[in-house]
């Protein structure tokens, strides 16, 4: 190769660069001036005209802006009953674009699962029938692609799931549609009992006669019906007149004509009229590439192939071979041009979601932090007021105890001063009978204690008690106390618990607990004094065991206490 040619080849190389990134910058720039321009558009609007690029001589291109804005719009999931339809019918319908106009099956999947979820969770079961639909076809596409024929009852089974939810909604077209895609892989893997019950279900199905492809449909279900019967006569006759009321005006008519020519040869072949199926089959094929369905040529130069090995041509077996390999690479692949235009749209279109869902998800984040610290606020007043009462009503409880052991107190010392002024009277009355009284001391302590004796005993004891100075002091016990009270140790323990209802101990804690009470109501004398020092002047050894008792008995503790009597 000369320089000049080089250089030649080089400066075309270069142009068709050039040529190639500006055809990729203005298929970018016009998918986002749709996107802008678009957006002003309801939901409604869109979808009709989404539809719009999809019917006829199809634009996907378009299609997928006014759906993808429909799409975002709805992405957190929060709108209307409405909002939840329309989100679920765009994602079902750029799974569908994607699928048939870009083959890229892997978001064709990703896309039908989130309409799958969102249709579950929502309740909406008007898109379940097209989406189980969508599924069946990614996998009888796999299925197709890799020719083992292993997922046949996967996808039998996401066709029965259709065709059930379609009953459910009464929705006809697509009934229709599960039904013959059902035929369609029934007849192709002979495997007609699979779907037995839909079949029989299906013909007793009221379907209007308004419907379109009613005849149609009845006609290709009673050829499978009697092709599973073995009356292949009949079955050909079903198939060849179910064709006759497929008009241009039905929506894929090319398509459901070519399944019912497909199956009408599929039943020739296994008769072994291989002439009369290939005649058949050419007539698909020839429709096929004048329409560009790439997927239906896949189907039929496969079968032709199968038709002429039997026969027994090799070479033209072979020719359908290499057919039907380009032709499933060309689903698989594409080699198109535009797809790089298409690349870069889509690209852009990509773009555009991420920023419009990442906006979508920091305000979802927003509204949930928002609600978060309202719901925290909330339980932060409900605590804090349950707190308030709780603690009103606590103080109103120590409040109503200390007023109860102040009135105890005051009580007591009233008793007390009532008994000294009885007693001094009574002494004042009888002083003649002092000798008496040492007489009656000498005869108490040594014989058994009568009832006299125990009430003397007990004002005794009460006298004793009383004395502040004796009780309060650390040494002070049940023997100092039979001392004081001039009479046997055994006596007094017996009249401690016959007539005070408690042991010594007992008694001994209640009255230092009252002089405790005594002095921490005493603030002019007392209030320099901590608990501590007030403990241990009534004779407590332990502050915790002073604590615990004192809380015993006032049902406060002495802080409490405390606190209260300076409020005084």
């Amino acid at each position: 190769m000369t320089s000049e040619h080089r250089k030649s080849l080089l400066i075309m190389t270069l142009m068709l660069f050039s040529i190639t990134l500006e055809s990729i910058a203005h298929a970018a720039s016009q998918a986002l001036d749709m996107y802008n321009k678009w957006s002003a558009l309801s939901d409604e609007e869109l979808l009709v005209k989404g539809l719009g690029y999809l019917s006829g001589k199809a634009s996907p291109d378009s299609a997928l802006v006014c759906y993808t804005i429909v799409a975002n719009r709805h992405y957190d999931n929060n709108g209307s009953k409405e909002g939840i339809r329309n989100q679920i019918s765009v994602l079902y319908n750029i799974s569908y674009i994607y699928s048939r106009h870009y083959y890229d099956y892997q978001k064709s999947y990703s896309y039908l699962q989130q309409a799958l979820t969102l249709s579950l969770e929502s309740g909406e079961s008007h898109t379940l029938p097209y989406i189980y639909n969508g599924f069946a076809n990614l996998y009888m596409l796999n299925n197709e692609m890799h020719g083992n024929g292993t997922m046949v009852n996967e996808i039998m089974s996401l066709f029965s799931k259709g065709y059930n939810a379609s009953v459910k909604t009464k929705d006809w077209q697509i009934m229709i549609v599960l039904v013959n895609n059902m035929v369609a892989m029934a007849m192709k893997y002979d495997c007609v009992p699979l779907i037995k019950d839909e079949l029989s279900g299906f013909s007793r199905q009221h379907i209007p006669d308004s419907i379109k492809m009613s005849k149609y449909i009845r006609l290709v279900c009673e050829g499978v019906d009697a092709y599973g019967k073995k009356n292949y006569g009949k079955a050909i006759d079903c198939f060849d007149k179910s064709t006759d009321y497929v008009n241009s005006s039905f929506d894929g008519a090319a398509h459901y004509r070519a399944i019912s020519i497909y199956n009408k040869a599929l039943v020739m072949m296994r008769q072994g009229e291989y002439d009369k199926a290939i005649a058949n089959l050419t007539e698909i094929e020839n429709d096929a590439v004048a329409n560009g369905a790439v997927d239906v040529l896949v189907d039929v130069r496969q079968m032709l192939k199968e038709c002429y090995e039997k026969k027994g041509d090799q070479t033209m077996a072979d020719h359908y071979y290499v057919a039907y390999l380009k032709d499933r690479d060309a689903m698989l692949v594409g080699n198109k041009l535009e797809d790089v235009n298409r690349m870069k749209f889509l690209d852009e279109i990509n773009k555009v979601n991420e920023q419009i869902r990442d906006m979508a998800y920091k305000h979802r984040m927003q509204n949930m932090l928002f609600y978060v610290i309202v719901a925290a606020a909330a339980l932060l007043a409900v605590f804090l007021i349950i707190l308030g009462i709780k603690n009103r009503q606590l103080r109103q409880r120590n409040r109503m105890l200390y007023d109860n052991n102040v009135k105890a107190l005051a009580d007591d010392d009233k008793r007390r001063k009532i008994i000294r002024q009885y007693e001094e009277h009574m002494k004042s009355m009888s002083q003649c009978l002092e000798g008496k009284v040492s007489e009656k001391e000498q005869k108490y302590k040594g014989s058994a204690l009568g009832q006299n004796e125990k009430s003397a005993l007990i004002k005794q004891i009460d006298e004793v008690m009383g004395n502040t100075d004796e009780i309060c002091s650390g040494s002070f016990s049940l023997s100092r106390l039979a001392e004081l009270v001039d009479s046997n140790y055994h006596y007094v323990s017996q009249v401690l618990n016959e007539e005070y209802g408690k042991n010594f101990n007992s008694l001994l804690s209640e009255y230092r607990i009252r002089e405790a009470c005594r002095r921490l109501n005493d603030t002019e004398n007392y209030g320099n004094l901590t608990i501590e020092a007030i403990s241990s002047s009534v004779g407590f050894k332990s502050r915790s065991n002073f604590a615990v008792i004192f809380k015993r008995i006032t049902g406060l503790s002495p802080s409490e206490y405390q606190k209260l009597s300076r409020t005084q």
